[in-house]
């Protein structure tokens, strides 16, 4: 199956200045996996859920718009994290450990809390990107997260179709992991 670990919004959070892509949920990706067999994704499922575990829920809000490589060459437009940001970079360096210990391949990039509202694919993805950058900064307002979910993902013609595998709560401070 196609894995990855994700933190999604609310479904009634706001995203602006643009929605992403509706064949795309809106979610944080923490960490992806690729093409991994099934049992190995279960294995890791169970796995990050017993770590996860003991780590608190807390506040993400959205910030401003940015762009990978540069907003001078956006290819990807995406949202930054305004509240919650070092949190996500928790989840995502505990997710890394979880999938080293069970011999997972991942890429190895640095994460950098983001989410994603364009790509840029297509000659008229490019006006759309200088607007969504123009726009003045906004900050989100802050919601809770309690979980981190492993989701499949299906490439489909319409764009991909996710499914959560396992959710993993987060409990808090104190809770053997």
């Amino acid at each position: 199956m196609r894995a990855f670990v994700a933190v999604d919004l609310p479904s009634n959070g706001p995203t602006g200045p643009a929605e992403p892509a509706p064949s795309a949920p809106p979610h944080f990706t923490v960490l992806f996996l690729g093409e991994v067999p099934d049992a190995r994704v279960a294995r890791f499922a169970q796995a990050l859920s017993t770590r996860v575990r003991s780590l608190p829920p807390f506040a993400l809000a959205l910030g401003d718009v940015g762009a990978f490589p540069s907003n001078d060459r956006p290819r990807v437009v995406f949202r930054r994290v305004s509240v919650g940001a070092e949190s996500l970079e928790r989840l995502a360096s505990v997710s890394r450990a979880v999938a080293a210990s069970e011999g997972l391949p991942f890429d190895g990039r640095p994460f950098v809390p983001h989410l994603t509202i364009l790509r840029v694919r297509r000659p008229q993805d490019e006006g759309r990107a200088r607007r969504l950058l123009e726009e003045p900064p906004t900050e989100g307002e802050p919601w809770m997260v309690n979980e981190v979910l492993v989701k499949e993902s299906r490439l489909g013609p319409s764009g991909p179709v996710h499914r959560v595998v396992q959710r993993c709560p987060l409990v808090g401070a104190g809770v053997p992991g």
